[in-house]
């Protein structure tokens, strides 16, 4: 199993809008070959678990590009 953690340090009000803005898409069945969890823990904690390192990356890819323009939206 191949995995991803990604520990952003942001305020809790910006990290649990954050996990309420990207939980449809957690909680969708698009996700055939990976698992995502989000929560927060003195900062936004995302992991990612995949069978495969194609699949890893194609979920690191949507994530981490979701979670930058949140960011940015919260500044």
């Amino acid at each position: 199993m191949n995995e991803l953690t990604v520990f952003l340090d942001v305020p809790e009000e910006v990290a649990k809008t954050i996990i309420s803005s990207i939980r449809p898409e957690i909680d969708s069945d698009a996700h055939a070959r990976s698992t995502v969890e989000m929560k927060y823990d003195k900062g936004l904690v995302l992991y990612i678990t995949a069978g495969d390192l194609h699949a890893l990356r194609a979920a690191a890819n949507t994530y981490v590009r979701w979670l930058d323009m949140c960011v940015k939206l919260a500044k």
